[in-house]
């Protein structure tokens, strides 16, 4: 039993805190990367702040727990009920690993769709609002702190999506799009863009 613990800016990476109970427990702005939680029962446990990257979440329920600010970047959501999550925003679970079993709160549409069905459904124009600072000349990819550019000559130089994505907590594959239309719109030239694994030639005669 680790009710009521106190796990502040601790380092618990690998740590597995599984099938027990987790409630009121305190994780803020702990580093929790690939934690296994699965099972656990939560009830009022703040992860505000926490790095909860690569994780495995999955059968967690999250019963007023909060998640304001976590990084949610590749953590395992499936079946997971984060129907009384607190602090949850679309660009965390769009992160995230989910699929149909993943229960989200009302705010973001109760069930989950899969951050691949997401981006098919998302318009040009929405992509490019993950751009800021576009006055400057370091435009950026949301509050990441992650250039453009940068992004632009990792995969001119043929890393993969995967790879930019693993070495850049908090960037998915939406941000990438988001790269590529961008620079496709400072050329001045229409371009949609795609990850290279999800092009396919035309079918045969």
């Amino acid at each position: 039993m680790l009710s009521w613990s106190h796990f502040e800016h601790a380092n618990l990476g690998g740590a597995k805190l599984t099938n027990g109970s987790l409630d009121n427990c305190s994780f803020n702005a702990a580093f929790m990367r690939g934690v296994v939680l699965k099972n656990a029962r939560l009830d009022s446990a703040n992860f505000e702040k926490a790095q909860l990257f690569d994780t495995d979440l999955r059968g967690v329920v999250f019963k007023n727990c909060t998640l304001t600010g976590a990084n949610l970047t590749k953590a395992d959501l499936r079946g997971t009920d984060l129907s009384a999550a607190i602090g949850l925003t679309r660009e965390q679970i769009d992160s995230a690993r989910i699929d149909e079993t993943t229960r989200l709160p009302d705010y973001l549409g109760g069930i989950a769709i899969s951050s691949e069905i997401r981006t098919e459904l998302l318009s040009d124009d929405e992509k490019l609002r993950r751009i800021t600072n576009e006055q400057s000349k370091q435009p950026t990819i949301r509050d990441l702190n992650v250039h453009v550019a940068f992004v632009l000559q990792l995969l001119a130089l043929n890393m993969s999506w995967e790879r930019v994505i693993e070495f850049h907590p908090g960037v998915d594959r939406v941000d990438i799009e988001a790269c590529l239309l961008y620079a496709a719109k400072v050329a001045g030239h229409p371009f949609l863009a795609r990850s290279p694994d999800s092009e396919k030639g035309p079918s045969p005669d």
